[in-house]
């Protein structure tokens, strides 16, 4: 009788670890459960978060190719009005160096004596001289 008795303590003994492990198992499937679902939901936060940071770059690359673009126009834009200022100055100054030395030719030739010529002469060479010192302009 004690042997049947022990027996059936043992017996109630394991089955009351087995309904407490049991409880225990439910808990931490639970637990593993609700850990489950806030890994889910980081995901789908970090997801969101991906994707958004994802649009901000292409907005910010497209800005910076934009502003990029416009600041690259307006440079060649001003290149080419700076290249256009300058033709038009070499060809005005070409015009008029033109019509210079063709006036000092008038006066080199119209020139009745070699005094008259030297002085021509002197004043020509002091006026190119001018001209070849650094200016404003340079």
């Amino acid at each position: 009788v004690d042997q049947d008795q022990s027996f059936t303590q043992d017996y109630l003994d394991m089955n009351m670890d087995i309904d407490q492990l049991s409880e225990e198992l439910q808990l931490q499937e639970s637990v593993v459960t609700e850990k489950t679902e806030q890994v889910k939901k980081w995901k789908q936060i970090l997801a969101t978060q991906r994707d958004n940071i994802h649009k901000d770059v292409t907005k910010w690359q497209q800005t910076l190719a934009e502003a990029t673009k416009e600041h690259r126009d307006k440079y060649e834009e001003g290149v080419r009005k700076w290249q256009t200022v300058l033709a038009d100055g070499i060809v005005q100054r070409a015009d008029r160096y033109e019509k210079e030395m063709k006036a000092w030719q008038s006066l080199l030739d119209g020139a009745m004596s070699m005094k008259e010529f030297k002085a021509v002469r002197a004043e020509w060479h002091r006026l190119e001289a001018g001209r070849h010192a650094p200016t404003k302009e340079m």
